[in-house]
C-alpha cells in the first residue's frame, strides 16, 4: 500500500515549514527492485518540486509557520514568504501573518505573471485568475506555492 504523492507532497511541506525535514521510508523487495508504484510517485513529487523547489530548498521556518491549512517558509534573509495551500476553491487566499507594503510582488511558482492582491481587514488577498488553473501543469496543482516578496 502506497499513500501517494500528494501525501509525501504534503507532509514535506508541513515538515519544512516546522523547521524538519521528510525522509520517505521506502525500501526495495527481496531481489532489490523498488515496485513501480513507488517509483511513480516519487517521480511526481520530483515533477512538482521542479516547480515548487524554491519554497522547500534553503528556506527556513517561520515564527508564524501556520494558517488553519496553509503552511509557510521564508528565504534565508526573510524577505520572501513562501504559502503552500491545496485549496484554491475560493479563487482567492487569505493571509494574516505575512506582512505586506506598497512594492511587496506576489506570484505563484510556475505562473509567470504577477499576482494582484490587497491588504484588507488586516489580511493580505491573494486575486487568483480564472484562467490559472487550465495554465497550470496537473503537478503543479497538488499543492500551490505563493511567493510573497518585499
Amino acid at each position: 500500500n502506497y499513500k501517494g504523492s500528494q501525501w509525501i507532497i504534503k507532509n514535506l511541506i508541513d515538515a519544512v515549514a516546522k523547521g524538519g525535514s521528510f525522509m520517505v521510508g521506502i525500501g526495495p523487495d527481496g531481489d532489490g527492485r523498488f515496485h513501480p508504484a513507488a517509483i511513480a510517485q516519487l517521480e511526481e513529487t520530483g515533477r512538482w518540486l521542479s516547480v515548487n523547489g524554491e519554497g522547500i530548498y534553503n528556506t527556513r521556518p517561520r515564527r508564524v509557520w501556520q494558517e488553519d491549512d496553509i503552511r509557510f517558509t521564508q528565504s534565508k534573509d526573510g524577505r520572501t514568504v513562501y504559502a503552500f495551500t491545496n485549496d484554491l476553491s475560493g479563487m482567492e487566499i487569505r493571509l494574516k501573518s505575512v506582512p505586506v507594503q506598497a512594492g511587496t510582488k506576489v506570484s505563484l511558482l510556475g505562473y509567470n505573471k504577477p499576482l494582484k492582491w490587497e491588504f484588507s481587514n488586516n489580511e493580505l488577498v491573494i486575486s487568483v485568475p480564472k484562467d490559472l488553473l487550465s495554465k497550470m501543469p496537473p503537478v503543479a496543482q497538488e499543492y500551490w506555492t505563493f511567493k510573497i516578496e518585499e
